[in-house]
């Protein structure tokens, strides 16, 4: 990606934390309600002084695995699909802030299925399932949201993967990686990285990625990713990088 591209993403994003900063110092509410069943509201004066945009924009956020499907497992016994319904949900209260529409794939501890394939195995239902709800939505973004685990306990960091199906998956993938590493992983190098391996991202109409957002095999990281304190900053990031890429000049 050339210089003069990295500049504008750059100027992008600040643009969207500095708006989502003061809206969230006009909205004294905007960080106590994050229960997973009260949406985030804001004011009328607070309302007033958001991303005036006269198209609202629409995001499928994938909080990966859930039901009988925990994902990873961390030593201490936290499952990873509980820490990615946590942060999804905060992120999409968050981007209420930016008047960006969100649709869950899912928004409890439960499995989506394609109730209409009973041949499919669990996970082959689950999956279509998620493409469903992400392909019917007709939604301008997707993002999946998952914890990573590693043998080596030193691994950490939030990584995002995309793949190569639609030119705007790197943008997008590039946009969230410097967003985290600006504003939150000072210390993190990891980069973008393209893959064919992820079912789900290779069959969706719209700009997508999958984000690891850290390691449960990592004991600091994993306490961090458990905080929630932590986990509001992660989602802030995320949903104003979300915010950045879709309403970018």
């Amino acid at each position: 990606m050339k210089t003069n591209n990295l500049i504008r993403i750059y100027l992008a994003i600040l643009s969207y934390l500095l708006a989502a900063i003061f809206l969230l110092l006009l909205c004294s509410d905007a960080l106590a309600p994050l229960d997973r069943k009260k949406p985030a509201t804001m004011p009328a004066q607070a309302e007033s002084t958001a991303v005036s945009q006269t198209e609202i924009k629409r995001v499928v956020l994938d909080a990966g695995h859930g039901g009988i499907d925990s994902g990873a497992q961390s030593a201490t016994g936290v499952l990873e699909k509980d820490l990615n319904l946590q942060i999804a949900t905060k992120t999409a209260q968050f981007l209420s802030l930016f008047r960006i529409e969100v649709i869950q794939t899912r928004d409890s501890d439960e499995l989506p299925q394609a109730g209409d394939k009973p041949e499919l195995s669990v996970k082959q239902s689950e999956m279509l399932a998620r493409e469903r709800i992400a392909n019917a939505a007709k939604a301008d973004l997707f993002l999946s949201v998952h914890m990573n685990s590693y043998p080596a306990a030193e691994c950490r960091g939030a990584q995002v993967f995309f793949t190569e199906q639609n030119p705007q998956n790197e943008v997008f993938a590039s946009f969230l990686q410097h967003s985290i590493a600006s504003c939150l992983q000072q210390e993190n190098s990891r980069t973008i990285k393209s893959t064919s391996q992820i079912y789900l991202l290779n069959r969706l109409s719209m700009p997508s990625a999958l984000i690891e957002c850290g390691f449960l095999s990592t004991p600091d990281e994993l306490e961090s990713l458990c905080d929630e304190d932590y986990q509001n900053k992660f989602a802030f990031v995320l949903a104003s990088s979300i915010a950045a890429y879709l309403y970018q000049p």
